[in-house]
């Protein structure tokens, strides 16, 4: 407390959590999907960089990263055979030129004042 007047210090000046030097998670697209079925769409994995630990936050939407967010649809299955990834979305999903997006996650940013 400072002259009768409560002190707060938030946890990024405390160096606890995300500070303004840190990166916010970002779209990155996968690859094309091409549709299987109702609501089924597969996708070839060569070449991405992508691991399973970046398979939760997926997303089938047109090919820009613009509308990810907002116009693309949430994959609620999905099943790995060697390099194909088939999932299913939506019934009502209609993607112009499907792709599948993924929300990468930037490194842990610490704080390292002391």
């Amino acid at each position: 407390m400072l002259l009768g007047v409560p002190l707060f210090v938030s946890s990024t000046l405390a160096g606890v959590g995300s500070c303004w030097r840190c990166k916010q998670p970002r779209w990155q697209r996968i690859g094309r999907a091409a549709r299987t079925g109702d609501a089924e769409y597969i996708v070839d994995l060569r070449g991405s960089d992508i691991g399973p630990d970046q398979l939760d936050s997926l997303r089938l939407a047109g090919l820009e990263n613009d509308g990810v967010e907002t116009n693309g649809f949430a994959v609620s299955e999905m099943v790995q055979n060697g390099s194909l990834l088939t999932l299913r979305v939506a019934e009502f999903a209609d993607v112009a030129d499907p792709h599948l997006w993924t929300l990468k996650q930037p490194p842990t940013c610490r704080s390292t004042s002391g």
